[in-house]
């Protein structure tokens, strides 16, 4: 088969978005991979099963947020891209793994789920960056001008995710810096407030990105 000009230019229109749902399939698999041995890993210590699973189940909640606005995300995206695109989801989910990883029980580092908040910091500022990026490469002369309206919403959304990362981002190092004045034992209360913050935001975003991406349904059949 001749590899056409038309090939070619279709899959540089492409290759954001494929390149973003092949590095998320791979590094989501490695997420949660990870995320079931390290629950299995709670059972060397069950004094501190319940502090460590609050944590466990607030990664979760933020990797369902990542994919279910990627899912929405390379709907729209524009085919602009630059190595921040490779990258920052790269980091992310090397972020990720740490985040199960240092819940892990062990011994000869037995306050290393302290560190858990600073690794989150670093996560969300990587998601801050990347979500910042890819407002820059978002063009409105690169879209039909009938889907001018949605593009514009579509930007709007990602500086929502934006701040919402960074936000996240310098809250976690304050965390941090609070359980290491209060110590180990009102730290345990701190990850159960957090970690339940956590998890509840992250339902609540998670339905209102999957909102965002009915929207974008809504608006295509009425187009």
């Amino acid at each position: 088969m001749e590899i056409t000009k038309k090939i070619v230019s279709r899959r540089i229109a492409d290759y954001t978005k494929d390149n973003y749902l092949y590095i998320y399939g791979l590094i989501k698999g490695v997420a949660l991979a990870t995320a079931a041995f390290v629950l299995l890993t709670f059972l060397k210590e069950p004094v501190t099963i319940l502090p460590r699973l609050v944590l466990w189940l607030a990664i979760l909640g933020t990797l369902l947020i990542s994919l279910i606005a990627t899912a929405r995300g390379v709907i729209l995206t524009g085919s602009n891209s630059n190595l921040l695109d490779t990258f920052t989801p790269i980091g992310g989910g090397f972020f990720e793994f740490l985040l199960f990883a240092f819940l892990q029980p062990i011994n000869n580092f037995p306050q290393l789920w302290i560190f858990w908040y600073v690794v989150w910091g670093l996560h969300a500022f990587t998601a801050s960056i990347m979500v910042s990026n890819r407002i820059s490469l978002t063009k409105l002369e690169d879209y039909e001008k009938g889907l001018h309206p949605l593009i514009m919403k579509y930007i709007n959304w990602l500086k929502q995710d934006f701040r919402g990362s960074l936000t996240s981002g310098f809250v976690s190092i304050i965390v941090w810096v609070i359980v290491c004045l209060v110590g180990i034992h009102l730290g345990h209360f701190i990850v159960y407030v957090t970690g339940s913050l956590i998890i509840v935001m992250s339902i609540i975003v998670t339905l209102e990105v999957e909102k965002q991406r009915k929207a974008i349904y809504n608006f295509i059949n009425n187009y």
